[in-house]
């Protein structure tokens, strides 16, 4: 089996913060690493890959320091990691994003399946498996929570709601998991060493040969017109008493005092 993993390389949930001036992220400084629900699709196809054989492909697409996660990949399991990183790529959209992993994905075919996070942490858009799929002609299964592969079908489970979907197709198809549908393996240190000495392909619009106006900043028709942070909120205070009635009035006080009332 063939399988092709799209990751992304995200700064850290927990150390990131907004310039209250600009409104712009501040990531100078910020630790980067993969995508949380990316090493769940990792780890399914490793898991796949030991199951059934083949290979496991992986691709990202940023800035040189964007190899990290494809070592990382590689120490838990997959074969090969494939940087997409070109000026002509910055600057894009979901859309013009999915254009390059499109290209890429046509360009190192054929596959049986390609599998990514269902969202990333910087964006939450949730939108590049189902426009991957769109532009390959390929079946989308999106934010699975549960995945099983029998022979030449998948069937995974979703929830909506209060309820439980289940859906089902057969290969080769596009996928997105959600951290719940699996629990990634922590590679070891003599994996990771090993990772380390694997050779990484960069690859660049000179290969893939995209029209230019379908990628990067030129073929992203959504723009980000501004960002800005919610104001800080006040610290909460506690209401104490003796009782109901004197908790109650010490209440009123705090109210009046605010002007609330």
């Amino acid at each position: 089996m063939t399988i092709f993993v799209f990751i992304k390389q995200v700064p850290e949930n927990n150390k990131i913060t907004i310039d209250r001036t600009t409104g712009n992220l501040v990531r100078e400084g910020v630790p980067a690493v993969m995508n949380a629900p990316d090493r769940n699709a990792v780890e399914l196809a490793v898991s796949l890959k030991e199951r059934l054989g083949g290979t496991v492909t992986l691709f990202t697409m940023g800035l040189p320091q964007a190899k990290d996660i494809l070592t990382e990949g590689i120490a838990m399991g997959a074969d090969r990691g494939i940087l997409l990183t070109d000026r002509a790529f910055g600057g894009a959209d979901t859309l013009a994003t999915a254009e390059v992993l499109a290209g890429a994905a046509r360009h190192y075919g054929p596959f049986d399946l390609i599998l990514c996070g269902s969202q990333s942490s910087d964006g939450s858009t949730g939108q590049i498996a189902a426009k991957l799929a769109e532009l390959l002609d390929l079946p989308a299964l999106t934010f699975a929570d549960g995945f099983s592969l029998t022979e030449n079908t998948v069937v995974i489970k979703r929830r909506i709601g209060l309820f439980t979907e289940t859906v089902e197709s057969t290969l080769p198809l596009v996928a997105s998991l959600t951290t719940k549908v699996n629990e990634p393996r922590e590679a070891g240190t003599a994996a990771k060493f090993k990772a380390k000495k694997v050779l990484l392909e960069e690859v660049g619009n000179a290969l893939l040969q995209l029209q230019p106006e379908r990628i990067g900043a030129a073929g992203s028709p959504t723009k980000v017109a501004g960002s800005f942070a919610t104001p800080e909120r006040k610290k909460g205070i506690s209401i104490k008493g003796a009782n109901a009635r004197e908790m109650g009035q010490n209440l009123v006080r705090e109210l009046l005092a605010e002007k609330l009332i």
